[in-house]
């Protein structure tokens, strides 16, 4: 592990313990996922880019 990984996680945690992810916006509720098993993974990212220009 590097350190830059090590301190993000540190401060994950901490924000975490401070209560900062609690109550936000869409929480308890199921993503919206979309299914992009049809489309080949090489093309997906090119995919979600024009679909947003929509």
């Amino acid at each position: 592990m590097d350190i830059a990984h090590i301190i993000a996680e540190e401060k994950i945690k901490q924000a975490i313990n401070d209560g900062d992810f609690d109550n936000l916006p869409g929480a308890g509720k199921p993503l919206q996922l979309e299914d992009l098993s049809h489309i080949p993974e090489e093309l997906r990212q090119a995919y979600r880019m024009m679909k947003k220009l929509m």
